[in-house]
């Protein structure tokens, strides 16, 4: 089967690879599509750009920037409904006009996904009723196909940090730029450690997307001095060598500490930068909700703390940084980290293809009538 996968972003990017080369290794035909990503209207791609030149049988995409040509089209198309953008925007809203038109949007792709989509990728039990609540009773299956790790070991000679003596104890923040994610929880946290020997490391560059706005070094530090902290309590480290080199880091880490704001955005998420803590072996420090700290509380591959809580953070990093905690969380991970692998995530979409159903388009003509005619309301030309 010929299938291609199209990327809206630098972590799908990634998760569209990775998901290639399993279908590739089954014997199918993938190709990735990575949409521009200069241009905040993506959607009006044109679909003659995204298809490669030979005929894709099958679309795997996140629907939120594929153009609506990509709706109508004969191949089967697969969501990929694990970013839910309406959420996640809503989560962030900037308050201004052309942030509420990418709401609205992302809105109206869910509905066209509702209409026309033959599955849907889901992480977790929460995304499923999200997108059932949509689908109605519509066949379309959803397949849980959440991220994965490499198949191959995370490779563990890099060298330790500039700025971290080499006595101290490291938590390195996995949460970059994003401001759904809490970094100053971690900092509070660190500031009633005291005097201990614990360095907070916060890279200056999303770990997970490199074409992501950064954190300076001067944020970094504005916000540590807000909390008492200067280095080595707290250390920015700016980007470095290769892609891997900043998951690299994990290996020298003591904690990997991934902490959000709560919400229906945390509740929904499933955190796939938390996995390159599994990857690493490097017990994690998450907050409580969804799908990913509920594998951490029941693998015990860390610690879970109730949101905007430092006195609960501090004693979790406490808690963590023991010789015999750090040893059980990363027993625990070790025996979970096969079943992670991408070549066992993806197999539910490569047992899915071959027998994939066409459902009831019935209702996709009058969605995208319906879409077309809000385009050209007032407010509405972002549809």
């Amino acid at each position: 089967m010929n299938v291609l996968l199209v990327a809206d972003d630098a972590p799908s990017g990634r998760r569209m690879r990775a998901i290639a080369r399993v279908l590739e290794s089954e014997g199918h035909r993938a190709s990735v599509f990575d949409l521009p990503t200069a241009s905040t209207d993506r959607a009006n791609t044109d679909l003659r750009d995204v298809r490669p030149r030979w005929t894709a049988d099958t679309v795997v995409a996140a629907p939120w920037s594929l153009p609506t040509g990509a709706f109508l089209r004969g191949h089967l198309l697969v969501a990929d409904g694990i970013s839910i953008r309406p959420v996640e925007l809503a989560a962030t809203d900037a308050g201004d006009r052309a942030h509420a038109r990418r709401i609205l949007q992302s809105e109206r792709r869910a509905r066209l996904v509702a209409a026309r989509a033959d599955a849907v990728l889901v992480a977790g039990e929460a995304q499923r009723r999200w997108w059932s609540d949509r689908l109605g009773l519509r066949e379309a299956p959803l397949v849980d196909v959440p991220s994965g790790i490499s198949d191959d070991d995370l490779e563990s000679d890099a060298p330790g940090p500039p700025g971290v003596p080499p006595s101290w104890a490291m938590v390195v923040w996995w949460g970059g730029a994003s401001p759904r994610l809490d970094l100053d929880t971690l900092l509070a946290a660190r500031a009633l450690l005291g005097g201990a020997a614990v360095s907070v490391v916060v890279p200056t560059s999303d770990p997970s997307d490199a074409s992501a706005a950064s954190i300076s070094t001067a944020d970094v530090m504005d916000r540590a001095s807000a909390h008492g902290l200067r280095p080595p309590q707290v250390v920015a480290l700016p980007r470095y060598g290769s892609d891997d080199e900043p998951r690299r880091i994990l290996t020298r880490a003591a904690v990997t500490a991934v902490l959000h704001h709560p919400g229906l955005e945390a509740e929904l998420s499933f955190r796939t930068r938390a996995l390159d803590g599994l990857w690493a072996g490097t017990p994690l420090l998450v907050t409580e909700g969804g799908a990913v700290s509920d594998l951490v509380r029941s693998g015990g591959w860390g610690a879970v703390v109730p949101p905007h809580e430092p006195r609960s953070t501090a004693a979790a990093m406490e808690l963590l940084l023991r010789d015999r905690t750090r040893a059980r969380c990363s027993e625990a991970m070790a025996r979970d980290r096969e079943r992670w692998r991408w070549s066992r995530v993806a197999r539910p979409i490569v047992d899915l293809l071959p027998d994939l159903p066409v459902v009831s388009r019935s209702g996709i003509a009058a969605t995208a009538f319906r879409m077309a005619i809000a385009r050209w309301r007032p407010g509405g030309r972002a549809a």
